[in-house]
């Protein structure tokens, strides 16, 4: 397919890592922690316990994950443009690692993007560091 399409501008990977998204490991806790034993309290829930109430509801890991990557789908392609207009050109891809965990992959066509070996290193050089900030704290 990219063969086919003018080099994309941007590619990105999300991995859901359900661990980590407290207020739907609430939700699930409500739901299955006296089923499975668990702490009363989420903060004295450890890994484990996190990696169990997940695995009893991988079906609804997995909904909730692909609802937060068509909300972002939808935020960059009709309400706001965080990388500059995307042209129709736009490719999603969603996978499952080995522990059943979902991940999507994505590849977005900024319009009037620079392209490596028609523009200067310079002129990519900028568009590039609009959208990406690094921070190094002394």
């Amino acid at each position: 397919m990219i063969g086919k399409i003018d080099p994309s501008t941007i590619f990105f990977t999300f991995t859901s890592i359900e661990r980590l998204w407290d207020p739907f490991i609430k939700v699930l806790h409500t739901l299955h922690g006296s089923k499975l034993n668990l702490p009363h309290k989420i903060k004295n829930l450890q890994f484990i316990h996190k990696t169990e109430l997940i695995w009893i509801n991988l079906v609804t890991c997995a909904i909730y994950c692909n609802h937060k990557a068509f909300s972002f789908h939808k935020l960059i392609t009709k309400y706001y443009y965080p990388f500059g207009h995307i042209n129709s050109k736009i490719y999603f891809v969603i996978e499952f690692e080995n522990h059943e965990s979902e991940h999507d992959h994505g590849l977005l066509w900024i319009k009037n993007a620079p392209t490596y070996g028609m523009h200067t290193n310079e002129k990519i050089e900028w568009f590039v560091n609009m959208y990406i900030y690094h921070s190094q704290k002394n």
